[in-house]
Parts: structure tokens; sequence; C-alpha cells
């Protein structure tokens, strides 16, 4: 993925401070602070919990993406962008204080408009104080800190500005107390669409379900669940729900369609594009918990190889788990 930062501005808006910051020139883009920004936006694109969304007819960022392509109004619309941030935090004081980052960048030939909404953190640093004594070093509370690179943002978007098109990162606050995603629902003016993880839950959550309703046992319809989604991922990176239905319910038909209808339900799309390396990674592993606290974490190649992992279900109805052929235990 190649991206390339082309004109960027920074805008403080904490509401401890009388009134907002806002810059009156773009950020300085040298290589640490370009490599810096290119990275969140990296992590904003790659992240499975991050969302594809589509803009409102009446958003406001129709008109700020073509206000702001050409570049010329790029310091007058990122305030105009801004406020309207800023209006809904001092509306909403659960929303927590933050410099907004607006970038227009280039990523593989394609033109965004990038916000990422660098959260203040807690941190520790040291504080040198002359005193009559001389030099007293002690470690105070730095609150205002971003993201390091190798963190993620809670909050973020990019508008790609061919087709307004949109990926959001974001999570709920309490807005006149319920949980709302602000962030794309009274800042953006989007609809968001569910996460490569999102998706990924219900189709794993609803088999278990299911499982557990004309099986009593969802640990083993979710086990084949998760063998299935692994194979598809390797096949094609792609997950195509009539297929885990297929594989999972093939000779039960009505449970089948059942299966099918309730994803439909939920909302979650007919095949999920997996483009994320944390999405690829989850599937990867079979995770395992006993009901006496025992937790496994088995590859998927392993887990389906019965020459290394196999279940065994005893006289007593209680299932002995036997992992084959090890050489050596490493203590982790």
């Amino acid at each position: 993925m190649e991206i390339r930062i082309n004109k960027a501005i920074l805008h403080i808006l904490d509401n401890n401070s009388p009134q907002p910051v806002f810059s009156q020139s773009e950020l300085e883009l040298n290589e640490g602070i370009a490599n810096y920004i290119a990275r969140h936006i990296e992590k904003l694109i790659t992240d499975d919990g991050t969302r594809d969304a589509s803009l409102f007819q009446d958003s406001p960022f129709h008109a700020f993406a073509e206000s702001i392509q050409d570049g010329e109004n790029f310091l007058g619309v990122s305030i105009d962008i801004a406020q309207r941030l800023h209006k809904i935090m001092v509306s909403n004081i659960t929303i927590p204080n933050a410099d907004l980052l607006v970038a227009m960048v280039t990523i593989d030939a394609q033109e965004y408009l990038a916000l990422i909404k660098f959260n203040y953190k807690e941190g520790y640093t040291h504080f040198v104080n002359y005193n009559e004594q001389g030099i007293d070093n002690q470690i105070i509370t730095h609150k205002v800190l971003f993201a390091s690179e190798s963190q993620k943002n809670d909050e973020g978007a990019l508008i790609r500005f061919e087709d307004k098109s949109v990926k959001v990162a974001e999570k709920p606050y309490e807005i006149n107390g319920e949980k709302t995603f602000y962030f794309s629902k009274m800042f953006l003016g989007c609809s968001t669409h569910y996460s490569q993880k999102e998706s990924l839950k219900i189709v794993n959550t609803v088999a278990a379900r299911i499982g557990k309703k004309y099986f009593d046992d969802s640990f083993e319809t979710a086990s084949r669940v998760k063998t299935v989604l692994h194979e598809l991922v390797e096949d094609d990176n792609e997950i195509d729900v009539e297929k885990v239905a297929h594989s999972v319910f093939e000779s039960k038909p009505e449970i089948k369609e059942e299966y099918i209808s309730e994803i439909k339900q939920a909302g979650v799309p007919e095949r999920i594009r997996i483009t994320s390396q944390k999405a690829e990674n989850r599937l990867s592993k079979h995770k395992i918990k006993t009901d006496n606290g025992i937790e496994l974490s088995i590859p998927m190649e392993l887990y389906k190889n019965k020459d290394v992992v196999e279940f065994i279900t005893n006289y007593d109805g209680t299932t002995s788990l036997i992992i084959k052929n090890i050489q050596r235990f490493i203590s982790k």
C-alpha cells in the first residue's frame, strides 16, 4: 500500500481551553511527520473493526469534499470541519478532547480526504524543577499525548473524492443517556455497514445458537463454522454465507435456510470480503475455553489434523481432548 500525504493541518479541540485553537497554516510534512500520519491512515484501512459507510444525501461532507478537492480551499474547509466537530463535543461532554488532523492523501493512486481524531491519552514523563537545593527531577502525568505509531486511534475516516465512499473507525459514547456512534451519525452524517470483525462475529454467534437449539451442541457447530471460514478465506479471501450454511448444515435444509435467514436479517451481506490481516489472523487459530477454565489456542492447520488433535466423547458424556506427537513443551 502506497500512502502519500499531500496536505495536512492540525486543529486543537480541547474543551478545557476557552476556545478551540484553529491552525492558520499547514503542517510541515517532514519525513517523520509524514510517516507518522501515513502509519495511522494505514491502521484505519487495515483494521478489521473499520466500517464501510455511505454519506447521507444531506451530509455536509459532500460539499466539504468538493470544496477541498483542488486544495485551494484547504485551510478554510478544514476549519469548517473542525468547527462542526467541536460544536458536537461542546454539547456532549462524554466525547473525549482531541486534536483533529485534516489531510489530503493519495492511496494507491486514489485521492482521499483523511480525518484522524487524536484523542488525548494519559502518560508519564519527567519534570525538571530548579530550586534552591539544585535540580529536582520528578515524574509527572502528561494528559495530552497522541497514540504512538504502534497504537491505533479510536476515531477517524477516509472519504474517497471519486465516489464519496467512506471508511470509518469509531467507538460509541454516551449521548443523551444512550451509547451512540456520534462520529458517523452526528459528525460525518453517514450510515455504516458491519465491519469484517462484526460480520464474522454474527456468522459465528448465529451458528452457535442454532447448534445449541437443534443439536444441543453449540461448540461442535461453532467449530465447524470456524473451520469452513478458514478454508474459504484461504481459497479466495471471501466468505460466502450460502457456502458456510451448505457446509455446516448440508443434511438439514430447514436449518440451513433458518441460518441464512437470520444472517440476512442481521444485516450481514451474503458475501464478506476479507481484506484485513487481523481478520485473517483471527480465523487462523481456534480458541477453546473449557468449563473448568483451561484455555487453548490451536492453529487451524493442526486443529483439522487428527494425527495432532483429537476430540473423544466419553461414556459419561464428557469430552477428552488429546494433543498428540508433542516433542517438547515450551513454557510461556
